[in-house]
Formats: structure tokens, sequence, C-alpha cells
């Protein structure tokens, strides 16, 4: 199920960016990469966080997690599918493809994640925060904000 949401999300979001098309790009595109970055630094911050508590159980990887997760590093994709809709091409092979990767590496993430997690303990968490807050920096420079 953990890589079936990033499935879907990566799918439906580049769609609905190709769906969305001219009007749809003119609004989100200027602050698109600050969603992604709010979300993934409020995850990543929130991760941290907990790597310092005292309890064993460490960042608890809930639905409501996966969904933000999913959600945040999907909206880049939103932006491809816009693109594909702005240049007047089809988009639902290339739309398929990045569904079926974001799945493979979403999939073998989250259980690396887990298994790392197991001899790591709370530093997998600190690491994992750092990570997804890089993410959303690298986005941010993308997009010419640094």
């Amino acid at each position: 199920m953990d890589g079936g949401v990033f499935w879907v999300f990566q799918g439906a979001m580049t769609l609905l960016g190709w769906y969305g098309g001219q009007f749809f790009n003119a609004w989100i595109q200027p602050f698109d990469h600050w969603v992604a970055f709010g979300l993934l630094a409020f995850i990543g911050a929130k991760m941290i966080w907990e790597s310092f508590e005292e309890s064993e159980s460490g960042f608890r990887f809930t639905h409501t997690v996966l969904f933000t997760l999913a959600l945040a590093t999907s909206i880049d994709a939103m932006g491809v599918g816009l693109s594909y809709s702005v240049l007047n091409q089809p988009v639902f092979n290339f739309s398929f493809l990045i569904a079926a990767v974001a799945f493979g590496f979403s999939f073998a993430g989250i259980y690396l994640g887990k298994w790392l997690q197991s001899i790591l303990r709370n530093k997998m968490d600190l690491i994992g925060g750092l990570i997804l807050i890089a993410i959303g920096i690298k986005l941010l420079v993308d997009h010419g904000v640094f």
C-alpha cells in the first residue's frame, strides 16, 4: 500500500496538471515550490524533533504522514503535466511511467527505511528529517529562489 499511494499521487497529479492547462499553470506555478517545501520542511522538522525524544518508538509513519509526503513530492509532477499541456503533447503513457517509477522507488525506500530504523533507531528519524528538508530546499533552488 505504501508505494501505491505514491503511484496514485504521481500519476494523478501529472494528469491533473495536464488537464489544468494554461489557466492552472498561471495560478499555481508562482508558489508550487513553496507549498512542497512547506510540507516537506514541516514533516522533516517533526521527524528531527521526535528523534531527540526519549521514546523508543520514534517517528510514527501514519497514513496522514504518508498522504502528506505523497502530495508534497507529487507537486512537481503536476508541473510536468502542465508543461505537456502547454506543448500539446499526450501525457497518459508518460503519466503511467512517472507513477510506476515513483511506486518502485517508494516501495523500496519505505522498506529499506524500516530495515535501517531497526538498526539505527532514532538516528534514522534524524536522517530522514534532514533528507526531507534537503529535498524541500532543492525544490526551492531548482525554482531559482536561491
